[in-house]
């Protein structure tokens, strides 16, 4: 009996010992496995940002190219530009009527062809204007033949269309009211193309604004029977008689088609002499022609004589 329970307590303690081993050998077991999962989370983390780093440079280098590339693209490539452009003919200067400028102010019966001292005016280009100094004689202009004027009424018609017919027609001081306010306008003459027309009946200045100083040769806007403006008037005085003084001074008829306009007018009433030192751009043009014919006829001139001495030396030497 004694035995059975000697032999039953050392099979307890070995149990006992043996139970005491295991749960150490898992304890190391499980220990070691976090372990090594934990260096092998962390073994793989490291890479993994590496890449990351490594992708986002490379995209950036990508992009970098990108943008290289299509800035070379876009310098290789030619910028759009209207057709024709690099066709355009050398347009004439744009003429802008300043304060105290006589301007021809016309419109065409079509309203395509017009100029009213401004510079997106289609008849801009080479308009003749006068700047007015003082009492004298002075002359304004416009004209259809220039390479400017053709251009532009492509944005309305042919090219080849020239001014038809007369809607308005006036010579105006730019702030002449302001600067004259008794400054008188006689128109003297009126030519188209060259040639110079009848008039109807006799002109009278007015301002239509109270700042410009105006007078009608061919207003369509006033209708028929209308009275003479209050400030009518004429170099002697004011002038009330719509029968001998008109807005109309002209025949339309004149104007069937026309290219050149040319009005002559004499200016008084603004207190002072017309400036010998100040001419209009048309006097300008005919004093460029004069000085061009005064030189060469100097240059043949001084030729002839040249000629002529040499011939008489070898005169003098033959005789000799």
């Amino acid at each position: 009996m004694k035995k059975l329970i000697s032999c039953l307590i050392v099979s307890a303690m070995m149990a006992t010992a043996f139970t005491s081993c295991g749960d150490s050998g898992n304890n190391t077991s499980v220990t070691e496995n976090s372990s090594s999962n934990n260096s092998s989370s962390e073994t793989t983390e490291a890479p993994t940002e590496a890449e990351e780093e490594t992708e986002e440079e490379t995209e950036e280098e990508t992009e970098a190219e990108e943008e290289t590339e299509a800035e070379e693209t876009d310098e290789d490539e030619e910028v759009p530009t209207a057709a024709g452009d690099e066709d355009l003919p050398e347009f004439e200067d744009a003429v802008i009527a300043e304060d105290g400028d006589a301007y021809l102010a016309i419109v065409d019966s079509n309203y395509y062809s017009q100029y009213w001292g401004k510079n997106e005016d289609i008849l801009t280009y080479d308009a003749g204007v006068a700047h007015i100094t003082g009492d004298g004689d002075y002359k304004v202009s416009v004209t259809a033949d220039t390479e400017g004027y053709r251009y532009d009424i492509q944005n309305y018609a042919e090219e080849t269309y020239v001014p038809a017919g007369l809607t308005f027609a006036a010579v105006i001081v730019k702030n002449g009211t302001t600067l004259y306010p008794d400054m008188s306008i006689q128109i003297n003459s009126i030519k188209v193309d060259g040639e110079e027309i009848d008039l109807t009946a006799k002109n009278y200045t007015s301002s239509d604004d109270g700042k410009e100083m105006r007078t009608n040769i061919y207003n369509s806007y006033i209708g028929a029977g209308s009275s003479l403006p209050d400030d009518a008037h004429t170099a002697d005085g004011a002038v009330t008689d719509s029968e001998e003084y008109n807005w109309l001074i002209v025949n339309p008829d004149d104007f069937a088609s026309w290219t050149n306009v040319e009005v002559d007018f004499t200016v008084t009433g603004t207190g002072a002499e017309k400036s010998e030192d100040d001419t209009d751009s048309n006097e300008d043009t005919d004093s460029d022609e004069t000085e061009t014919t005064t030189e060469s006829e100097d240059t043949d001139t001084e030729a002839e004589t040249e000629t002529e001495a040499e011939a008489e030396d070898e005169t003098e030497a033959e005789a000799e």
